[in-house]
């Protein structure tokens, strides 16, 4: 029985012209020697693919020591492939040239003195419940939600970023929320200045239901958050992301409007008229965007890097609370 090819070798080519390119380094009796015959390592060479020719020979003329040899050459040359592609990436997000409003507000946190920390790739992808207790915390700051959602999402992406840097970081952020959405070329679902807890609601349940995303960052009132739809729970309920008590952190089921009003700051007034109650719902801002691929826009992962905190210094603890 042939002996299975050597398992680097066995893994997807990022260089798709590797084995040409080792076998045409060499000279044709070594071409010979480690394919069995000239016949063979001509075959190989036009075909460009070593495995299909070993796996094709007897097992008496099965180099081992030979496949080792291509398959170290070949590892290397995947490792380098690969370095080739980091790199390309690397350059153009170096190379990248912001919009106008984003490159303002960029311009706005080296005004503030806010240091760009780069958002390094995660070791190893981290589970969702991992993301939450690395990024979570008693807020300690002003009000942290709008840069405490884009770092989970960033960390799904696979960067490693944590928040709660506080200051002008999150002043910034927090303020320029609509803005750096808008501007950065993010997929709006919805976008109003005159919206209430019902309109912004129904919205959120119309896309997470049609399935356009899995999950959505939204802005409303004093909050923003991302939110899930959960079709396989109770025939489909929808939870919200707290990333800033001091006691517990994770996904809370929303049950009610009232829930969503609370939590996002969109007071309710009430007016006593002739005896009877008037109640007023305070109506506010509200911004809708797809959470999928937020943390791969380009944009956004320039605006990352200014929230992104080093371990440690975030400002979050047993004293800090929701905000």
């Amino acid at each position: 029985m042939v002996p299975k090819y050597a398992d680097e070798y066995a893994k997807p080519k990022l260089n798709a012209k590797a084995d040409k390119e080792y076998l045409s380094g060499l000279k044709e009796w070594q071409r010979a020697r480690i394919l069995g015959s000239k016949a063979k390592a001509n075959e190989a060479l036009k075909t460009g693919d070593i495995n299909s020719v070993f796996n094709a020979m007897k097992p008496e003329r099965y180099k081992v020591k030979s496949i080792n040899e291509v398959a170290k050459f070949q590892k290397n040359t995947n490792i380098k492939a690969e370095n080739n592609v980091n790199n390309k990436a690397q350059n153009q997000q170096e190379n990248y040239q912001p919009s106008e409003e984003i490159k303002g507000l960029i311009d706005k946190f080296k005004q503030k003195m806010v240091t760009y920390l780069e958002p390094q790739k995660l070791k190893s992808p981290l589970s969702e419940d991992e993301i939450i207790k690395k990024i979570s915390g008693g807020d300690l700051t002003q009000g942290s939600c709008a840069s405490a959602a884009l770092a989970y999402l960033a960390n799904k992406a696979g960067l490693d970023v944590r928040d709660f840097r506080g200051g002008a970081s999150r002043e910034i952020i927090a303020h320029g929320c609509r803005s750096i959405l808008i501007n950065s070329g993010a997929k709006i679902y919805y976008d109003s200045s005159t919206a209430d807890a019902q309109k912004t609601f129904t919205k959120v349940a119309e896309v997470l239901r049609s399935g356009k995303s899995k999950e959505v960052y939204l802005a409303y009132a004093s909050h923003a958050t991302i939110i899930r739809y959960v079709p396989n729970r109770s025939g489909g309920v929808f939870d919200y992301l707290e990333l800033q008590s001091e006691k517990k952190n994770g996904w809370v089921q929303i049950n009610s409007l009232e829930q969503i009003e609370h939590r996002f700051g969109a007071k309710i007034k009430q007016e006593v008229i002739s005896d009877k109650t008037k109640i007023k719902k305070e109506i506010k801002g509200a911004i809708i965007a797809d959470a999928d691929n937020l943390a791969n826009n380009k944009d956004i992962r320039a605006i990352i890097g200014y929230l992104n905190t080093k371990d440690g210094d975030e400002l979050k603890g047993e004293k800090g609370n929701i905000k």
